[in-house]
């Protein structure tokens, strides 16, 4: 049997269907030659609706073979249409809890978060998000619901601030094959010697784009990233440390396009 090069675990609730995270992970996995475990978890708080102790056992038990059949019935038909080897984990349980045990268990190369509280997680919720980024130092997909990454098609991809290239992480090379040429990078700087216009810098490879680091930042990057055609933005976390750890998720609510944040020990390039 085929032993498939990255681990992919998508943290989903049960609309995972819904929208485009599904459809983004499939499309990394298939150009990083990627297995997906879906990953559904239900507070019980949230399942049981009746006071009576037995009620509350049958309705437990009815919500988890409804959801759980349903998971595995879309990780079957998603794996027969897109040739990925996709299977389904469902849990009744504290969130927290259980999704820190299965990260263990399960040891993931990459975990999938969303922005959209219909299909996923919300990764702009702080006690999920800072689980995730504490106790998982490997690189995480943050997917969009309005930019999808296609397989199909050649990936635009653009580099925020440093590319992460250590020994834990190959994902970025194994990315490359599949991008356009030149890559664009994009720099935001604390720099007075900047102006709030982008300044340009073109090698053999890439083009880099140089913003001033202001209240317009964001909103000057989101421009050139859509004006570019980005379709996968890969986000250096070393940027991120401590202190500065608040920002990160500020940049992945306000740049509207998905995400490979790279591994903890990522480098500069």
């Amino acid at each position: 049997m085929k032993t498939n090069k990255y681990r992919l675990l998508v943290l989903s609730d049960s609309k995972i269907s819904e929208g485009n995270t599904l459809k983004s992970t499939i499309s990394l996995a298939k150009m990083i030659d990627g297995q997906i475990m879906l990953f559904s978890i239900k507070d019980p708080s949230k399942v049981v609706k009746e006071t009576n102790q037995l009620s509350a056992m049958r309705e437990i038990n009815h919500q988890f073979t409804s959801t759980n059949n349903n998971l595995k019935r879309l990780a079957k038909s998603a794996s027969e249409q897109f040739g990925v080897n996709i299977n389904s984990t469902f849990i009744i349980g504290r969130l927290k809890d259980e999704i820190s045990q299965f990260l263990k268990e399960y040891q993931p190369d990459v975990v999938v978060l969303g922005k959209k509280k219909r299909n996923i997680l919300n990764f702009s919720s702080d006690s999920i998000t800072d689980l995730i980024l504490n106790t998982f130092s490997g690189p995480i997909l943050v997917t969009d619901n309005d930019k999808t990454i296609k397989s199909d098609k050649s990936l635009a991809l653009g580099v925020l601030n440093s590319i992460g290239q250590d020994a834990k992480e190959n994902i970025f090379n194994d990315l490359l094959p599949y991008t356009n040429k030149p890559i664009k990078l994009f720099k935001i700087i604390d720099s007075k010697s900047k102006d709030d216009k982008s300044a340009q810098q073109r090698t053999k490879n890439t083009i880099e784009f140089v913003f001033e680091q202001n209240d317009s930042s964001l909103q000057n990057l989101s421009k050139y990233i859509d004006r570019n055609g980005i379709n996968l933005l890969y986000l250096n976390r070393r940027n991120f440390q401590n202190k500065k750890r608040r920002f990160l998720s500020t940049y992945v609510n306000k740049l509207n396009v998905p995400m490979l944040l790279s591994s903890e020990h990522a480098v500069k390039y």
